[in-house]
């Protein structure tokens, strides 16, 4: 008899403590809402492409947009044209709309708009990216320069992570006469990442141009210029202007690489502007919504699964326990 109270007991205490450990997975780990009031984030971002249309030309027009593979998940994604065909391509790791027509005369307006949160993005894939690259070709004087700016940043470093972030500080202090040399009059930051990507391709330290656009709500903005280099393990974000390293929490990576943002043949004077809109949505709902469009199920098996009439019947359920408990 004291046996079979101690199987009891040991087999109610495992019990206790793995649905214990479930449920603090699901709250902690997975994200899943614990009120029925429980809010999260929406961002609502609009891209608006503007040109004027050559007559009697073919136009096309191509514009990247987000790859939809990040901490973000994609809850909507439109493509608003008039007699306009519509196609999305993968190319080098990025995702491009192209917006086609036979015939466009006068200004234009297209629009891209993304519906997206943060919350409920599923499990991160291995991140994987080269870890050598050839030096890019130098000669003259400026060869010369990128040696006398290499030889204090190797002494000055210990790593990848600080080998960049130093060379990306002495790139920035534009009254060093080697970095004059470099820049040639262009302190522009696009300028400077050029210089940075010479210094790091001599040093065969492999570098990739990021394209961002900060979630914040009615600010006018542009996309957002960071670098961002390969450890062997994972990505390093870096700020070109300050060689911070680190993506902020707020940033959306639009897309990688020297392209530019639109490309557009027959027609001219291209430009794009964004505006972003920030709202809440019931989390109970928004989870519901980031399960079908992910790889993600963890709501699959759950209560939130079932018709409403047997969620209601499963609740009464759970309260007769505690019902006894109290009489008792």
């Amino acid at each position: 008899m004291r046996s079979l109270n101690l199987h009891l007991k040991i087999l109610i205490t495992l019990l206790v403590a793995l649905g214990v450990l479930i449920t603090a997975y699901q709250i902690f780990i997975l994200g899943i809402p614990v009120t029925e009031d429980e809010t999260d984030d929406l961002w609502n971002i609009d891209a608006k492409v503007e040109f004027q249309a050559s007559p009697r030309e073919p136009v096309k027009l191509q514009m990247f947009v987000p790859p939809l593979n990040q901490d973000y998940v994609s809850l909507n994604e439109s493509f608003i044209s008039n007699n306009y065909g519509v196609s999305v391509n993968r190319v080098d790791g990025n995702r491009r709309v192209t917006w086609s027509a036979r015939r466009a005369n006068g200004k234009q307006t297209l629009y891209y708009r993304l519906v997206l949160t943060k919350r409920y993005s599923g499990e991160q894939t291995q991140a994987k990216g080269p870890i050598f690259r050839d030096s890019l070709p130098v000669e003259g004087p400026e060869k010369i320069a990128a040696e006398a700016l290499l030889a204090p940043i190797r002494q000055h470093s210990a790593d990848v992570e600080t080998f960049i972030s130093e060379t990306i500080k002495r790139v920035n202090n534009v009254g060093d006469d080697n970095v004059k040399l470099l820049l040639g009059g262009d302190a522009s930051t696009a300028n400077k990442a050029k210089v940075v990507d010479l210094l790091l391709s001599i040093a065969h330290v492999p570098m990739e141009r990021v394209h961002t656009i900060r979630l914040q709500a009615e600010v006018a903005q542009s996309p957002e210029l960071w670098l961002r280099s390969f450890n062997g393990q994972k990505w390093l974000y870096f700020n070109p202007e300050s060689g911070e390293q680190g993506l902020p929490a707020d940033r959306l990576v639009w897309w990688i690489g020297d392209g530019d943002l639109v490309s557009l043949e027959g027609g001219r004077q291209a430009a794009v502007s964004f505006s972003l809109n920030n709202s809440e949505m019931n989390a109970i709902r928004l989870a519901k919504l980031t399960d079908e469009n992910t790889d993600a199920t963890f709501l699959e098996y759950s209560l939130y699964g079932l018709p409403l009439q047997t969620q209601q019947t499963f609740m009464i359920m759970v309260m007769i326990p505690i019902g006894v408990l109290v009489i008792l």
